[in-house]
């Protein structure tokens, strides 16, 4: 036995904090991203990202993919400079010489009265549309969708230098006479001067609802309201391109490079990205910070949903648990427990490849460990294990699971002889000889409301009780054997299959119901299933980590899917390998993740919105059944939707 102090993995002992971990994530053509230079951003009321390229046209990011518009969809032009979401959720796309507006339902181009005119900088105030002209400093404005003014002044004989709008939804405009004038929703207008304070302004954003001015005498926070300027003391030096106000941070570009820099120390800086031409950040709802480059595409940067916990050397992570002493175990190659900050490596009892399989701790705060090398037992007052093979009795040391009834006796099934049974003194073999449905088990589950022990075979689903054996016939899990087992409410269980997702099944009343892709699910090949305290349903797949929750009829009300961009790097789960307590722990393919429960008790939640409407999961396009549809997604208005999956002419 080895003892080592391996401060990488303290990060897994109970009330130890862990430190945010970051993802830095890079969409570019590969991705459906149409073109590297990534002009402007603006985020939807439904969390819809839409992103202005520089000749790649519109397009419009769901998490997933993206969809891409262009002249042949009624673009003005491909070229994009800037974006702008109104009250109604119009989307204002504004080129070099025009404008266009998507309603939702068609695009609608505003061209310019004259010659064309560099357009930027587009500001809402009421039911007008304010946007600033080229380098000349004048502005235009739009109503109704028609232009009602074209290259006027702001103010007779003055120039605009560059204008912000404001968290308070004001406009401020920054002046060549040294002055700032302010324009508020009611079409209010303040001018406040600076003479004597700063004499110029090199750039200017939002802060802390004011305006964080960039001048030649240091910083200056505008206060909108009080219409003052009050001097900053940051301790910074260089140009700051963006203000994170929920982790309070600053977004500082030096030396072709973006830092990110706390407040309050300019010491705590961290270089996020390295020669890239930056052209817009964007904070979504959720926190991340979207990057915008010149020739690079897009970068998504944002705390992760789960951070990776200890070292990379721990290899494929196959079984979790945590006894009452607050020790935590994990099963690899070796055997690992982490406890007070110290870990130490058990070896498995011959050395197996294969390493451990399960681990479980029973009601006596004994901790028993299923590997390929047979079933060991672990004495916590000699600090070693006891390890239990076919000499000992068992019917194969090929451990794939392990449970405890109520006495306290063990059960585990085995790879190639059925089911054993350990109640302290000798093992026992239950067999096909004694009814079991086949020698390989995959799962077993004690169920204690019910007394009674299911075992999960190669050949289907058996009920061991009072010594007596029971097929359960399960249609639904065809060919698919169920690999993971647990209990639901106390009431019903989860059933995980190799490949038919997860069944539903209460085995007092018979009742089955199926969960599975076509409900959202990202796989249908389930390695595990199971409740935490809070009755949300984790499962595990070779597509990552889903989190859900049923309503009182069974079906999904809330559903989430976590992969590579939520932090599981590994993405492929393992059937043993999850702890659902207070933290919440999971064995991937290249490591342990802890769930970040403070990055999800902030996620925002967008709101409900129909996309699409399906007959039999697609196999018939919906469309075909409506005289016309509307909105973005097309939705199809009032369909007459078939009774069978046979052609639409054939019904007729």
């Amino acid at each position: 036995m080895r003892t080592i102090v391996f401060c990488v993995l303290i990060f897994l002992i109970r009330n130890q904090m862990l430190a945010q971990q970051y993802s830095l994530r890079n969409f570019s053509a590969v991705d459906g991203l149409p073109q590297s230079q990534v002009s402007t951003m603006v985020e939807d009321a439904n969390g819809y990202l839409w992103i202005g390229t520089h000749g790649g046209g519109l397009a419009r990011f769901d998490g997933r993919e993206f969809k891409v518009y262009t002249t042949l969809d009624g673009l003005f032009s491909n070229t994009v400079s800037s974006l702008l979401l109104d009250a109604h959720q119009n989307l204002w796309v504004v080129h070099p010489g025009g404008i266009t507006k998507f309603d939702g339902y068609v695009f609608k181009i505003i061209r310019s009265p004259d010659k064309p005119r560099y357009i930027w900088k587009l500001a809402e105030i009421g039911d007008t549309i304010f946007f600033q002209l080229g380098n000349l400093g004048t502005i235009g404005k739009i109503a109704n969708d028609s232009i009602l003014s074209w290259n006027k002044p702001l103010i007779p004989g003055k120039r605009i230098y560059f204008s912000l709008r404001t968290a308070s939804r004001k406009i401020c405009y920054y002046l060549n006479d040294s002055s700032f004038l302010v324009l508020s929703e009611k079409g209010r207008r303040d001018r406040i001067p600076f003479h004597g304070i700063f004499n110029s302004v090199r750039a200017m954003l939002n802060y802390n609802g004011n305006v964080l001015l960039d001048t030649d005498r240091g910083f200056y926070v505008f206060d909108c309201s009080q219409l003052k300027f009050i001097k900053a003391g940051f301790a910074i030096k260089d140009h700051v391109a963006a203000y994170d106000s929920v982790n309070k941070n600053f977004w500082i570009e030096k030396d072709n490079s973006l830092w990110k820099q706390s407040v309050n120390s300019e010491t705590s800086k961290e270089k996020v990205l390295v020669g890239k031409i930056v052209t817009q950040l964007l904070f979504d709802r959720e926190g991340s910070l979207w990057i915008a480059t010149s020739g690079s595409g897009l970068y998504k940067y944002g705390v992760t949903d789960f951070n990776k916990c200890g070292s990379d050397k721990l290899g494929s992570v196959m079984a979790i648990a945590k006894d009452k002493s607050g020790a935590v175990w994990l099963g690899s190659r070796e055997l690992t427990t982490i406890k007070h900050g110290k870990v130490k490596f058990y070896p498995v009892n011959i050395g197996n490849p294969s390493g451990v399989t399960a681990i479980k701790v029973n009601g006596k705060n004994e901790t028993w460990v299923a590997s390929y090398a047979g079933l060991g037992k672990y004495d916590s007052l000699k600090d070693k294990f006891t390890w239990y093979t076919r000499e000992q009795g068992l019917s194969s040391q090929y451990i794939t699971s392990i449970d405890f009834d109520d006495l306290g006796n063990l059960w585990c099934g085995t790879n190639d002889g059925g089911l054993n049974f350990y109640s302290g003194s000798k093992f026992k073999t239950i067999s096909v000889q004694e009814g079991l449905s086949g020698r390989m088990v995959n799962a077993i589950l004690y169920f204690h409301k019910l007394k009674t022990l299911f075992a999960s075979s190669d050949r289907g689903l058996d009920v061991v009780k009072d010594g007596r054996i029971e097929k359960i016939d399960l249609p639904e899990l065809a060919n698919t054997p169920v690999i993971s087992m647990s209990v639901y409410r106390d009431s019903v269980m989860l059933l995980g299959s190799s490949g038919s997702g997860i069944l539903i099944f209460d085995p007092l009343r018979g009742k089955k119901k199926i969960i599975s892709t076509r409900d959202g699910l990202p796989s249908n090949l389930i390695y595990f299933v199971a409740p935490d305290k809070n009755n949300f349903i984790w499962v595990g797949t070779e597509q990552g980590i889903s989190r859900l929750r049923l309503n009182r009829s069974a079906e999904i009300s809330e559903l989430r899917n976590y992969g590579f961009d939520n932090g599981l790097t590994g993405v492929e789960t393992n059937q043993n390998a999850y702890y659902l307590g207070e933290e919440k722990y999971f064995g991937l393919v290249d490591g342990v993740y802890q769930f970040n429960e403070k990055r999800n008790e902030s996620s925002y939640s967008y709101p409900l919105h129909l996309t699409g409407v399906e007959v039999f999961y697609g196999e018939v396009a919906s469309r075909n059944y409506a005289d016309s549809v509307f909105g973005f997604f097309k939705i199809p208005v009032n369909p007459i939707l078939p009774a069978s999956k046979k052609p639409h002419h054939l019904l007729l």
